[in-house]
């Protein structure tokens, strides 16, 4: 349905421009861990910051903390991985992907 053989072995994905970008075999549960790891830690950070911030700021300030907080957790975080999209390769299997990965590390 959504895929035609290929001479190297791949399969062409129909969705692609043109029906013409390859798709491997690794199935897209690989991305099962790095979403695990943000979740976790998302778990682990929210909570100590609510906690702080209900605890150590004055109370007219708490509701501008908590917009804050989740205007870092939202879009600071978003609007990073946008500036880095242009080291994400057009084609995943002959690109280095891994550079966006190291960049987000750092």
């Amino acid at each position: 349905l959504g895929s035609s053989s290929c001479s190297n072995g791949y399969l062409l994905s129909k969705c692609s421009p043109g029906a013409s970008l390859p798709m491997t075999r690794m199935s897209a549960f690989w991305m099962g861990i790095p979403m695990f790891l943000t979740g976790a830690g998302e778990i682990l950070v929210n909570p100590v910051v609510y906690q702080y911030v209900f605890e150590e700021a004055p109370a007219p300030l708490r509701s501008m903390l908590q917009a804050l907080n989740l205007v870092a957790a939202g879009s600071i975080s978003n609007a990073i991985t946008a500036a880095l999209s242009p080291l994400v390769p057009e084609n995943l299997n002959d690109g280095r992907i891994v550079y966006f990965y190291y960049v987000n590390c750092i």
